[in-house]
């Protein structure tokens, strides 16, 4: 639990980050250098695993699949953080799971229970209540996150495609490699600001955080159970609330608590249900 823990705090820590570079570089930018430097971590957990040869897929057109979406997904959502507030973005994209349970059945062929239709139902209402289609000026940066939580959740369904078959550093791998070759593409199209020597430690550290959560995260569903663990991953809600008061002044309003409350819970009992069935 406490490695679960420490894993969202670096990758809570590196989307707050990514918020900062934001007022000077575009999410290409961000991707690019955030992704070299974590090729750092990344070739800690290559060299851990065995060297070289684990960074050839056993799958390579799933393994490829889900880089891409990874890659769109982060792109959506460094884009949003220059937008909308850190905690309204990464509720949003927590609901991700819940569109996971909801598709499971027709993309996978699992049985969803009826208790988990109705928390996928009642999660999906938390995040109309975070969204408020129904306001009288809808602030339209929200389909940024929102088109992202889709993506995020074709990803995992790909990854429980895959099953066992890949190893999680090699999906690691080549996230990251598609994160720097997308970042280098939308460069070429939208131009390049090298960064000033203060973004340089910005960069450096947002890489370190991506790559070594990634690998704590990793690290903790192989040391406890998924249903012990996954929930915690919901803590990056209250580090991105805290954070973004502390940082920018942001104050969660009360359909926004709602929303993200009601979007929690149901995560957590589909999570709780997942490992009771296991």
């Amino acid at each position: 639990m406490l490695v679960m823990g420490l894993g969202i705090l670096l990758l809570a820590g590196q989307a707050a980050i990514a918020k900062l570079l934001r007022g000077d570089h575009h999410a290409g930018e961000i991707l690019f250098f955030r992704g070299l430097w974590a090729l750092l971590p990344v070739a800690f957990l290559v060299w851990r695993a065995g060297g070289p040869r684990v960074i050839r897929p056993r799958r390579p057109l799933p393994t490829g699949a889900r880089s891409v979406m990874n890659l769109a997904a982060t792109a959506a959502l460094i884009t949003a953080l220059g937008m909308l507030p850190l905690a309204t973005v990464l509720a949003i994209s927590f609901s991700s799971p819940l569109l996971v349970a909801a598709l499971s059945g027709p993309c996978l062929g699992e049985r969803v229970q009826w208790r988990c239709w109705g928390a996928i139902g009642i999660g999906f209402a938390g995040v109309l209540l975070i969204t408020n289609p129904f306001a009288e000026e809808t602030d339209w940066w929200i389909l940024l996150p929102l088109g992202a939580t889709i993506l995020l959740a074709l990803r995992d369904l790909v990854t429980r495609y895959e099953g066992g078959d890949e190893e999680a550093t090699t999906m690691t791998f080549w996230t990251i490699v598609a994160s720097i070759a997308g970042g280098a593409a939308a460069m070429l199209l939208f131009g390049l600001q090298w960064p000033a020597a203060e973004d340089w430690p910005l960069f450096a550290a947002s890489g370190v955080m991506v790559g070594f959560g990634r690998f704590l995260i990793i690290r903790a569903f192989r040391l406890a159970a998924a249903a012990v663990v996954s929930p915690l991953k919901y803590l990056a809600l209250v580090w991105g609330a805290l954070i973004g008061y502390l940082v920018w002044g942001d104050v969660p309003g009360f359909l926004d608590v709602a929303g993200a409350t009601v979007v929690v819970a149901s995560g957590i009992y589909l999570a709780t249900i997942g490992g009771r069935r296991g």
